[in-house]
């Protein structure tokens, strides 16, 4: 075996896992070879001032979250400077074997805290290090983007927002608004996505359509005084539901059939995706989610669009939605965590092709 090639870079996981310090691993997948060295960083987080006599609970409390330090050993040929390619397949490559040790971790523990690990769970920037194993001293340091969350600035609402959701909040239907719950199940789906969770980003995301279906049909049987058993079996039957009853309240055909486009992509891509999660336990990849979000949320905004007029529905909704009929999309559309695999691999290789690399030893 020739290793040719390595990349050195530190993980730091959100928690702390129960391994004994200076543990290591190492594994072998193909010409590749892992190795992770495990280690405990502690902290303290301490109350300024003295509370003593307020208090008889001790406010500085201790922590510690788990350290690895990751050794990627290639047998590929030796490169003069590091790949970016290269280092993120090996970077998943970690991630996917790792998630095996910290999900049976998890089991053995009984530790809610510990969760699959994922990009999300990176920080923006990561500093590594490529060297030739033959030459441990001359190394080359690069950064590199593992994560595309980004911090911001969220502007205070104006008076009239404010008025607009205190006037929401406390509206005396506000059982039968059928807004709130989807909307609130989509942006429960980003936070997951961004959180690295993405079976829960999918099953939340399906969630947030089949409940806008459902609450806009109850709406429509509440003024058209239908039978409530007889609505009940109605939205039982959820395909039924979409293919032979949305046409009462929605304008256009509601037939799965490719030509339905949105349709059609939603229930072969985030239906089809929810189910195969929740009867497999199948974990979906990056790409996967961003397009089950993506299809959810792009049928989400025709479905408000599409109500016809009754009960004073069509009032509701232009008083509540803005003109994308769905706030979860314009944040899905404007937040670059959410690109999808090609445009972040082509930002990543952007940011890394612009960095200045400086050969140093150490």
């Amino acid at each position: 075996m020739q290793l040719n090639s390595a990349y050195q870079f530190p993980l730091f996981l959100p928690y702390h896992i129960p391994i004994e310090e200076k543990s290591y691993l190492s594994l072998k997948i193909e010409k590749t070879t892992f190795i992770a060295w495990f280690d405990t960083i502690y902290f303290e987080d301490s109350c300024e001032e003295d509370i003593s006599e307020l208090t008889s609970t001790n406010p500085n409390t201790k922590h510690k979250k788990t350290y690895l330090e990751i050794i990627l050993l290639s047998e590929d040929e030796v490169e003069l400077e590091p790949n970016l390619s290269v280092f993120n397949a090996g970077l998943t490559e970690v991630l996917k074997w790792l998630n095996h040790l910290i999900l049976n971790l998890k089991i053995k523990t009984r530790n809610l805290k510990i969760e699959r690990l994922t990009r999300k769970h990176l920080p923006t920037g990561m500093l590594c290090e490529y060297f030739n194993p033959f030459e441990w001293s001359k190394r080359i340091k690069f950064s590199t983007i593992t994560n595309l969350n980004e911090k911001e600035n969220i502007p205070i609402l104006s008076k009239s927002e404010w008025d607009w959701v205190v006037s929401d909040s406390f509206r005396e239907d506000h059982s039968l608004f059928p807004f709130t719950r989807p909307e609130n199940f989509a942006l429960k789906s980003l936070n997951n996505f961004k959180l690295g969770r993405f079976q829960d980003s999918v099953i939340f995301i399906q969630l947030s359509v089949e409940s806008l279906f459902k609450l806009y049909y109850l709406f429509y049987a509440r003024v058209n005084n239908i039978d409530e058993n007889k609505s009940d079996k109605i939205i039982s039957n959820y395909r039924n539901l979409i293919e032979h009853t949305a046409k009462k309240y929605l304008e256009g055909d509601w037939m799965l059939v490719k030509s339905n486009e949105l349709l059609f992509s939603y229930w072969n891509t985030t239906y089809n995706l929810r189910n195969k999660i929740i009867h497999s336990a199948y974990e979906p990849i990056y790409s996967e989610t961003v397009n089950a979000i993506k299809a959810g949320l792009d049928l989400k905004r025709l479905i408000s669009k599409s109500l016809k007029k009754f009960g004073g529905i069509d009032k509701l909704v232009n008083g509540y939605y803005s003109e994308n009929y769905c706030y979860a999309s314009e944040l899905f559309y404007n937040d670059s965590s959410f690109s999808n695999e090609k445009q972040a691999q082509e930002f990543i290789d952007s940011k890394f092709n612009n960095e200045t690399r400086d050969n140093t030893t150490t």
